[in-house]
């Protein structure tokens, strides 16, 4: 297929007046006055055109949550999220009991495993139970706990392999020791923490690459005199 008169974002981060050029289901070319080659043409009517976003938090859609642990849920969310134009994202947890977790991410794995229409759903983004009681937000109190780097190896496992991501505030005690061996597995993302500078600065220096919630879900900016 050949689009033509569309409004492309293209790598330059704006939009274009180009075509693309459609074959066996993949980009073949982009830009201005393609050939069709015999390829069917479509007029887009100036109608913009972005590549497939990328959601790397979000826990549900279409009235379904990723905890709820079923099929139904996990395909109402791929089915939800590529109507609006999302094509990936890592399904994201709850702060819950490690045996609920791991019977999520048993669920997930057993589901992602085969081949679903829709949005891909790649990756867990573990948030919690790692965090800190004063900036746990919507996550429970009762089930934050120390990260628990065994533990979290046996979700890991639990879940595939497909643990992309984990959430940790790194001033609890124990923490920044499992950031330590847990940059090895995945992405760490200092989260909902009540650290102070140094303590979360402390989370980079052992191994975190990442940040959720900038200036949400953690402690005030402070200036000093």
């Amino acid at each position: 297929m050949l689009f033509k008169n569309g409004l492309v974002f293209t790598e330059n981060c704006v939009f274009e007046n180009v075509d693309i050029l459609v074959k066996d289901g993949v980009f073949a070319a982009v830009g201005k006055d393609l050939a069709a080659d015999g390829e069917e043409v479509i007029d887009l009517g100036g109608k913009k055109v972005l590549p497939g976003l990328i959601d790397i938090h979000t826990h549900g859609c279409g009235m379904k949550d990723f905890c709820d642990a079923t099929p139904e849920a996990y395909q109402t969310m791929a089915d939800t999220y590529i109507k609006a134009g999302v094509t990936t994202v890592c399904p994201t947890s709850m702060t819950l009991p490690p045996e609920e977790l791991s019977h999520i991410f048993k669920a997930y794995a057993a589901w992602v495993s085969e081949d679903h229409p829709g949005t891909r759903l790649i990756g867990i983004n573990m948030e919690g139970p790692y965090l800190s009681v004063p900036k746990k937000g919507a996550h429970v109190a009762e089930y934050v706990i120390g990260a628990d780097f065994d533990q979290f190896m046996k979700l890991y496992e639990d879940s595939g392999k497909r643990i992309q991501l984990v959430d940790v505030a790194p001033e609890i005690p124990g923490n920044l020791e499992f950031i330590e061996k847990a940059k090895d597995v995945c992405t760490v993302s200092i989260a909902h923490t009540d650290g102070t500078y140094d303590q979360v600065m402390a989370g980079y220096a052992a191994g975190a690459t990442s940040t959720t919630h900038l200036f949400n879900a953690m402690s005030v900016l402070g200036y000093g005199a």
